[in-house]
């Protein structure tokens, strides 16, 4: 612990010094040599402050002094791509896939700014070709490609890909919580509870599989093997929000609201509770006919989202069911 103490604070008095140095080259017009390690905590330091002007600056003293520097290029195409210089960064990026051919930072950085620029056929193309000259990492090629498409709104080929992705690597919890999405907008269950099943024979201890299962036969109205995958998930891991919520869910589709609540009382234990979990909690009540209580938990939802109508809409309807029509 002392050890790690002491070398934070070397750390910071050496970026210190580098400051010091680098500002009074600065002012004096003179030119000081600086190792390639030192000019990119520079830079990082002045992005970080989010001064970008000087963060620029760093950077052309740093490839003036290592003109074949990739990285270098790199901070500084990322730098131009956060004040939208768009076309500035493209070129640059030109010439660090020049200094080092195949470099998948400078693909992906690529096809993030013509994404940027909605050129997303483009930023297609670039990623399937970074993706045929890679050996290793493939699921991230597919990952990236999943995103264009998706903010391209073309949701079944970033389904697709997302799916490559899992194939790929069943770890890749990105994709897993990426699917899950992609099967509501496109109403591919039976495809996801094949794919899920297969990544639990291989990986039985994958929480995020099993709700992912558990989704996809909730869109199939299997709902006893819906909450099933919940409990194995909440067995893996009983500190998995999502399960405890997917698990009360499925039971309100079952007109089972006693043993949601149960559930629903273990998020709001997890997590600070949101609008929408109030809301189920509401409607559980409600169905309960405890409708004192179901206006509370609507209450709460509407104080937590001022804008949730749909909160507002139920605490009126429980002041009708009480005759107080006036409410």
């Amino acid at each position: 612990m002392e050890d790690n103490f002491e070398s934070n604070e070397n750390t910071e008095k050496d970026l210190k010094a580098a400051l010091d140095k680098y500002e009074d080259m600065i002012k004096r017009s003179r030119k000081f040599f600086f190792d390639h390690d030192v000019f990119v905590q520079l830079i990082e330091h002045y992005d970080e402050r989010n001064d970008m002007n000087k963060a620029l600056e760093a950077c052309d003293y740093a490839i003036e002094q290592y003109p074949f520097s990739a990285e270098l290029l790199l901070k500084k195409a990322q730098l131009l791509t956060d004040l939208e210089k768009y076309q500035a960064a493209l070129k640059i990026l030109d010439k660090a896939a020049g200094l080092a051919p195949g470099d998948t930072n400078v693909v992906l950085m690529k096809s993030d700014i013509l994404m940027l620029q909605n050129n997303f056929q483009q930023a297609v193309e670039i990623l399937q070709d970074g993706l045929n000259n890679v050996s290793e990492e493939k699921d991230v090629f597919y990952l990236e490609i999943a995103d264009v498409y998706f903010e391209w709104n073309h949701m079944d080929d970033a389904f697709f890909n997302v799916k490559k992705a899992l194939e790929l690597n069943p770890d890749n919890e990105y994709a897993l919580n990426r699917i899950w999405y992609l099967v509501e907008v496109t109403d591919r269950f039976e495809e996801s509870a094949e794919l899920h099943k297969n990544i639990i024979e291989e990986h039985p201890f994958c929480y995020s599989a099993w709700t992912n299962l558990a989704q996809a036969y909730t869109g199939l109205d299997l709902y006893e093997k819906a909450l099933e995958c919940c409990e194995y998930a909440i067995v893996i891991n009983e500190n998995i929000d999502t399960a405890h919520r997917d698990a009360g869910e499925i039971l309100i589709l079952m007109n089972r609201y006693r043993e949601a609540l149960e559930y629903f009382s273990k998020v709001q234990a997890l997590n600070l509770p949101d609008a929408y979990l109030y809301f189920n909690i509401g409607y559980c009540y409600e169905k309960l006919k405890e409708y004192t209580t179901a206006r509370n938990f609507y209450l709460r939802s509407t104080q937590i989202n001022k804008n949730f109508a749909e909160g507002y809409f139920q605490v009126a309807e429980i002041y009708s069911k009480l005759n107080e029509w006036v409410k």
